[in-house]
């Protein structure tokens, strides 16, 4: 599992790489921004120039002077934008005629705010003079810092879309890790139960064989006991009955143990489980008499069929209910209730009335031969989780000592 500082480590190392980006894009683009404008700005130098030149190439360029050419001029650059006047300056440099470019230019613009660029053409009336373009620095300052904030804003909106991009394919990885350390989990987990099952099938064989000639032996002694009249001894009787009864209980120990660790392959079809509830509930009649525990069925009438091993959900139910009968006492009652839950999935559970199980024994509950009563082999809710599981569900457990226990066994509509 991933550690918490080397998942903190993975957003540092994150967070560094877009605060250098962040800073470089903010010089690149300061420079970018002021190169772009400086282009555009020689581009429409270049292109007043030429039409300059062609003004004075025509027929009238040598009688015109330099207002005439200005007045003549100015129309043809007011679509260069960032030009606002046409000036005609003497050599001391001093505005003799002025061309407004852009009427709807701002008014009272400083002084100090206009630059000007002459243009290299000579007029025949009067050479002194030159015919310069006059430009406002504090407008070119504002496109830059346009073009700067577009190109800004570009890069903001790109890094976002990569961050969104980098978070899903880490979330992708993340979720690629976690299911790979599931499927490693489980796959050792049915290697584990491989070993268990082949140790399980050995062991099985080899306890029942002694277990069988001891029934044997046990009813041949009996039987010559009879023989000799003392059939009647009520102390032999009591032994006999108690070395079978451990002798079934091992029997039982067994077969849970074998069906746990080497459950068979599952043979689905569809079949309706309130009527396995209710053949439970028929099967189990005579233990709850002696026992004068009453059994409650709650079925739902709209629970569907559904896509499960028949033999295993009859024994997972069983092992369930037969634990709340047993561990209730005279007098109390058993509540079994169906429901078909959010479309998808049946849910059956089983409350009794009993002691209830402590907080700190509830998370062993579910381990291999861990039982809390009596003679119990341990295997019961163990087998009934794996074998819903299995199917695709689940079991859970709640418990308030005093109050009962209520196991909550989950299967969904579809197989899986």
């Amino acid at each position: 599992m991933l550690t918490r500082h080397f998942v903190l480590a993975i957003l540092a190392f994150v967070a560094l790489i877009f605060a250098n980006v962040s800073v470089f894009s903010m010089f690149y683009f300061r420079d970018l921004s002021e190169k772009m404008v400086r282009e555009h700005l020689v581009q429409n130098l270049n292109e007043a120039q030429s039409r300059l030149s062609m003004t004075l190439e025509s027929p009238l360029g040598d009688q015109l002077d330099e207002c005439d050419v200005s007045q003549l001029l100015a129309p043809q650059l007011r679509d260069l934008k960032q030009f606002s006047a046409l000036v005609v300056v003497d050599h001391y440099g001093t505005v003799v005629h002025r061309e407004s470019l852009q009427v709807d230019r701002r008014p009272g613009v400083p002084a100090n705010a206009r630059q000007r660029v002459p243009l290299e053409v000579a007029v025949n009336a009067s050479p002194a003079n030159q015919i310069a373009v006059e430009y406002n620095a504090e407008a070119i300052e504002r496109e830059v810092a346009r073009i700067r904030h577009d190109l800004d804003l570009k890069m903001r909106m790109a890094l976002m879309i990569s961050l969104l991009l980098l978070l899903c394919a880490a979330g992708y990885v993340f979720w690629v890790y976690r299911r790979g350390q599931k499927l490693q989990i489980e796959a050792q987990k049915a290697d584990r139960m491989a070993y268990v099952g082949t140790l399980a099938s050995g062991l099985a064989h080899e306890i029942r064989n002694p277990l069988n000639s001891m029934n044997m032996n046990i009813q041949l002694i009996e039987e010559e006991i009879q023989e000799v009249g003392l059939g009647e001894n009520d102390e032999l009787h009591e032994m006999f009955s108690s070395t079978k009864r451990e002798i079934q209980r091992l029997e039982r120990l067994v077969s849970s143990f074998l069906s746990y660790a080497r459950p068979t392959r599952l043979q689905l079809k569809d079949i309706q489980l309130n009527e396995v509830l209710q053949d439970i509930a028929k099967f189990l009649k005579p233990e709850l008499e002696r026992g004068m525990v009453q059994l409650d069925l709650e079925l739902a009438a709209d629970l569907p069929e559904l896509p499960v091993d028949e033999s295993q959900i009859r024994q997972a139910l069983l092992n369930i209910i037969q634990n709340a009968v047993q561990v209730s006492e005279a007098g109390k009652r058993v509540m079994i209730r169906s429901r078909f839950v959010g479309g998808d999935k049946v849910v059956i559970t089983v409350k009794d009335e009993g002691p209830g199980i402590a907080p700190q024994e509830l998370e062993q509950v579910f381990k291999v031969f861990y039982s809390t009563k009596r003679g119990g082999t341990g295997l019961g809710l163990p087998i009934a989780q794996r074998i819903a599981e299995s199917h695709g569900g689940g079991i859970k457990l709640e418990s308030e000592v005093g109050k009962g226990c209520v196991v909550t066994l989950v299967l969904p509509k579809e197989s899986t």
